[in-house]
């Protein structure tokens, strides 16, 4: 049963401050976003993260990004290289105007998608909604929504 947009809101704020005074983590919740979400640093580790509630996009994003990763191992590294110059810069904000880390994320995707020769495939279009559904059956099944896209060489996702 899916929660309305004010429940989740509710439930991420209560959660949050489990993390503040449980965890001990600088924690706070966006409840008027589009998406409810928790964002969560550690302030010992300096990692961020970031929670919403039954939002399944996230969950086929880093699947999807997996399998770049797994594609060519490069992907990763230049991914993580172009984060650690955008944070130097202060310029991995969202809110002030520039791209969230997802966004250049994306660019160097795009930029491995269309060098010459290509570094990484296109994976089809037809992957999101394949996604979708696989996330459909195994929550209607009961078992775990972790379903991976295989990925042939030519950028082909075979069918799930």
């Amino acid at each position: 049963e899916r929660l309305s947009k004010g429940a989740q809101a509710d439930a991420l704020k209560c959660l949050s401050k489990v993390f503040r005074f449980q965890h001990k983590m600088n924690s706070y919740a966006l409840q008027s976003a589009r998406i409810p979400i928790i964002k969560l640093k550690d302030p010992a580790t300096g990692i961020s993260a970031d929670i919403s509630i039954q939002n399944e996009m996230p969950v086929y994003r880093s699947q999807l990004l997996l399998q770049y990763t797994r594609i060519d191992a490069r992907f990763r590294q230049l991914v993580l290289i172009v984060k650690d110059w955008s944070h130097a810069r202060a310029i991995n904000n969202a809110p002030h105007g520039f791209l969230n880390s997802f966004g250049y994320t994306m660019l160097v995707l795009f930029y491995l998608q269309n060098t010459s020769p290509p570094i990484l495939p296109h994976l089809h279009d037809d992957a999101i909604a394949l996604r979708g559904n696989a996330l459909r059956r195994a929550r209607e099944q009961g078992q775990p929504e972790t379903v991976e896209l295989p990925v042939h060489p030519q950028g082909h996702v075979d069918d799930v």
